[in-house]
């Protein structure tokens, strides 16, 4: 089971500092375990050399990016894990049919379903990272095309490289959007050197009047 809370879910919703109301809270709980007994997670990862050449593009693996951002996210790195997960397609059937007959459960839907994907992905992380310490290498905080100046472009390579299409059924659209919707890719940095610091990848983004940017 995936271990999703709710204060996430609440910020997915748009709730800052206060709690839903009963009323609300019981819609979570219903569509959360519906989603519990529907999704089909998956998750595919791998490590890959990480270099930066004198022109400043970095190099991670067979993939070519130019991004200040993930290259301060990256300093200091050997090499990098290219990571993507799924729910599969359940959370969007379930929204889709809510949007049919109830806008407020196909809402809460959404923020449940994207708390899920993100819980999901740390849980995997967490076990990446347990792995990679015991071989001497320090994980950086996850960061996702979309986040700063890291474009979506980069999509269709990570997709490639991973194989997603195939193994977890992850494809994308013209937009470079992810089918099922609820699906992450990400750079993970690895390093010998400890990184000390507690915030999230959100510190690397300039977005800084997004919804769901963390506190």
């Amino acid at each position: 089971m995936i271990e999703v809370s709710n204060r996430e879910i609440a910020r997915y919703l748009g709730y800052r500092g206060i709690s839903p109301d009963p009323r609300v809270q019981q819609v979570i709980d219903q569509v959360l375990q519906e989603l519990e007994r529907s999704v089909r997670p998956g998750c595919l990862h791998r490590m890959e050399p990480c270099t930066l050449d004198a022109s400043g593009l970095l190099h991670l693996g067979p993939i070519t990016v130019s991004s200040l951002d993930l290259k301060k996210n990256l300093d200091g790195c050997t090499h990098v894990i290219l990571i993507g997960a799924t729910l599969g397609a359940a959370p969007d059937q379930l929204i889709r049919r809510y949007e049919a007959t109830d806008m407020l459960k196909a809402s809460i839907a959404q923020a449940v379903a994207a708390a899920m994907i993100e819980a999901y992905l740390d849980s995997e992380q967490e076990k990446l990272e347990r792995m990679y310490l015991a071989q001497g290498l320090h994980m950086r905080p996850r960061f996702s095309p979309g986040y700063g100046d890291l474009s979506l472009d980069v999509q269709p390579e990570i997709l490639a490289v991973l194989q997603m299409s195939k193994h977890l059924g992850v494809t994308l659209t013209d937009g470079l959007l992810m089918i099922p919707s609820k699906s992450i890719t990400a750079f993970i940095g690895l390093a010998e050197r400890p990184y000390h610091c507690e915030t999230i990848s959100c510190q690397f983004c300039g977005k800084e009047n997004c919804l769901y940017r963390k506190e």
